[in-house]
């Protein structure tokens, strides 16, 4: 397992107070995805990649956050953040979706990584 560092965090704060409410339910999930682009495609992967994010946030009804973000050297993160277990594994089941993502997996110099997370519960959840 690498180590997580400085983004992972900011990440995890994204996920934490993402839509402008800090009230999460501890049932609450999210993976955090990195996308490595080759180089001069990152303009098609952008274009791709909010476009299959609009989708889900549309047709995914236990999706609570889910939106792309940029890194450097060509990295790219997806926040995102699930109502429940169950509301994750749906997660890209709708053809529709699955379609939109195929330009942007086309323009990735590596594989996607993906990391569950789930809501650390307590006092902090309540703030």
């Amino acid at each position: 397992m690498r180590r997580f560092g400085y983004r992972f965090l900011v990440g995890l704060a994204c996920l934490a107070f993402a839509s402008g409410s800090v009230f999460a339910d501890c049932d609450e999930v999210g993976y955090i995805a990195t996308f490595e682009v080759r180089k001069g495609q990152e303009q098609a992967f952008e274009a791709a990649i909010v476009k299959a994010a609009a989708k889900v946030r549309e047709v995914e009804e236990g999706t609570l956050f889910y939106f792309p973000y940029r890194g450097d050297n060509g990295k790219y993160y997806m926040m995102e953040r699930y109502r429940d277990l169950a509301a994750r594994e749906a997660h890209a089941k709708d053809p529709a979706v699955l379609e939109l993502f195929e330009p942007a997996l086309a323009t990735l110099s590596a594989e996607v990584v993906v990391e569950s997370v789930s809501l650390v519960c307590g006092e902090v959840a309540a703030l």
